[in-house]
């Protein structure tokens, strides 16, 4: 008798539980998936944040983007080259670089003052004028005909970039020079630690204080 009582309270139980869920179906499935949107736009929300921390933002000097531009020289080259005329050269080319544009040296050429006196290794400055003296040709400044300055380095205000661009100075000899300013002549360089008299000889027809 007992455990036919307690079948039908059991059956009785199970008839309660389907009732309540079959009336509140619609409402248990809405609460799940309410619950579940909640859950998934916190997890969206924490994800956002640590995505946005560890954005890194670039900022570029815009002195620094301008100076990786190359920018067009342009140089006059005559005498006893075979191609005379301007050239466009980009800034930091050297004179060889010129003279390739200008399609060498001809044959008439004075080969013992191209061996001493030109400098192909030597960067190109904008306006510059290289006039190579034929053979048996005397000149002042083979150099330079119409201006004797106007392509040298002036010691006085020159660039560290302009200093290091004479041969045998490099980064910390251009600091010397620089720090050793003002110059009354050219021989003062003899004072900078560093510069002997053979360094001297290469770059004195290069430089001026002028």
């Amino acid at each position: 008798m007992a455990d036919n009582l307690d079948n039908f309270l059991e059956k009785s139980a199970d008839s309660s539980l389907l009732i309540f869920l079959k009336n509140n179906l619609i409402g248990l499935i809405s609460f799940f998936l309410g619950f579940s949107l909640i859950i998934v736009a916190i997890f969206l929300f924490f994800d956002y944040q640590k995505q946005e921390q560890n954005i890194e933002i670039i900022e570029k000097n815009p002195n620094e983007i301008e100076s990786n531009i190359e920018k067009d020289i342009f140089i006059d080259i005559s005498g006893a080259v075979k191609k005379p005329g301007v050239y466009s050269l980009k800034e930091g080319q050297r004179l060889n670089d010129a003279l390739i544009l200008a399609e060498g040296i001809l044959e008439q050429a004075d080969k013992e003052w191209v061996q001493k006196k030109l400098n192909l290794a030597q960067k190109a400055q904008d306006g510059q004028k290289i006039y190579i003296p034929f053979e048996g040709e005397v000149l002042e400044d083979p150099l330079v005909l119409s201006d004797q300055n106007s392509t040298k380095i002036n010691l006085n205000n020159a660039s560290k970039q302009e200093l290091e661009s004479l041969p045998n100075i490099g980064s910390s000899t251009a600091d010397k020079i620089i720090n050793e300013r003002p110059y009354s002549s050219v021989s003062d360089l003899l004072k900078v630690s560093g510069i002997g008299e053979k360094t001297f000889d290469e770059i004195k027809e290069l430089v001026t204080v002028n």
